[in-house]
């Protein structure tokens, strides 16, 4: 298995310049969002899913990890 690209801070620049403008306004989304983000980028989209994003049923327990 390939290691994951290093993330510099000009990709961390360039990422948050892509959220959208409400995530960008709201400090407190904008550092979940930019998190997730950088675990996803190590861990991937699965393990997000996993153990992060709370189902639509709201089957797991509250909070995350």
């Amino acid at each position: 298995m390939d290691r994951p690209k290093r993330i510099s801070i000009a990709d961390l620049d360039e990422t948050v310049r892509s959220y959208p403008p409400e995530v960008r306004a709201d400090k407190g989304r904008l550092i979940f969002t930019l998190a997730v983000t950088i675990i996803s980028h190590f861990f991937g989209r699965q393990w997000i899913e996993d153990n992060v994003i709370q189902d639509a049923a709201h089957s797991r327990p509250t909070g995350f990890f």
